[in-house]
């Protein structure tokens, strides 16, 4: 075969690989609405689901709570698209899907949420941002598959603002008023713990973005102040489907949606094509 015959089969192949794999690369790239919808909860349980069908819903209980109600993102409080998480992961609000549970706890019991996923999430995956830190403080862990307890440099990920106040950004949330303070990390080898020193403020916020896959997250919000008294925190979950199959930290390959084998498959055929394409000019 001549080169310009293998070259112009290589450019054949190519556009078609790529007119396979374009729908499926703009139909992720389309999608905006990365944050979960938390459901009603049922004795302090339910679930967590995401609009793209590619990503891994999850369960969710409450323990020692006084309260558990999942609210719209547009009922006073979002995550604004212009902080921090909204730049890279879209803003909560203002909309009707339930993209915030609030979970009220008393000063004497702290109370638990737990989050449990259908499969692990992969690395980089996972958007975790809890808001309303201020007379209080609210502890982050995380598990494995294997239920190793994530490091608190993984935990922490490669955010590099990891707290704020929405209130600070433009347009503001409907419940602000001026409000500028924002919470205080500290951390052991395998939590984070965000310390508020307002109170009865709003917007003050903390995230993360897990460097390592994501099973299980267990939050402790301890309130502080008076015997009796009830503070609350806002939580807020969203997901990046993996493109391709990551490795996680574990050693272990991620488990993905079916769109994201076959476009993994599909590009590696491509590459097999081109590498035997070079191979072909290579021998003429």
């Amino acid at each position: 075969m001549g080169q310009k015959n293998v070259l112009k089969t290589l450019t054949t192949a190519a556009a078609c690989v790529a007119l396979i794999i374009a729908p499926t690369l703009s139909a992720q790239a389309a999608t905006t609405s990365y944050w979960g919808a938390w459901s009603d909860p049922s004795s302090g349980s339910g679930t967590l689901t995401f609009s793209d069908p590619a990503s891994i819903n999850a369960t969710y209980s409450t323990k020692d709570t006084d309260s558990v109600e999942s609210d719209a993102g547009s009922d006073g409080k979002w995550l604004p698209e212009s902080s921090p998480v909204g730049a890279d992961w879209g803003a909560t609000g203002p909309v009707d899907a339930k993209t915030r549970l609030r979970l009220d706890a008393v000063h004497e019991t702290p109370g638990e949420l737990n989050v449990v996923f259908d499969e692990p999430v992969s690395a980089g995956s996972l958007a975790i941002a809890v808001s309303d830190v201020d007379g209080d403080a609210v502890t982050i862990s995380a598990k494995d598959d294997s239920g190793n307890d994530l490091s608190f440099t993984e935990i922490n990920g490669t955010v590099q603002t990891q707290v704020f106040n929405f209130c600070t950004f433009s347009p503001a949330p409907s419940d602000c008023s001026g409000d500028t303070d924002v919470p205080v990390l500290t951390n052991t080898a395998t939590s984070v713990t965000a310390d508020g020193s307002a109170s009865n403020t709003e917007g003050a916020t903390v995230w993360f973005v897990p460097s390592a896959a994501v099973k299980s997250i267990k939050f402790v919000s301890d309130i502080h102040g008076a015997p009796g008294e009830v503070g609350h925190h806002d939580f807020y979950i969203a997901e990046k489907p993996a493109l391709y199959p990551v490795a996680y930290n574990t050693g272990g390959l991620a488990q993905t949606g079916g769109e994201q084998t076959n476009v993994s498959f599909m590009v590696v055929l491509a590459l097999m094509l081109v590498g035997g394409g070079a191979v072909a000019i290579r021998r003429l």
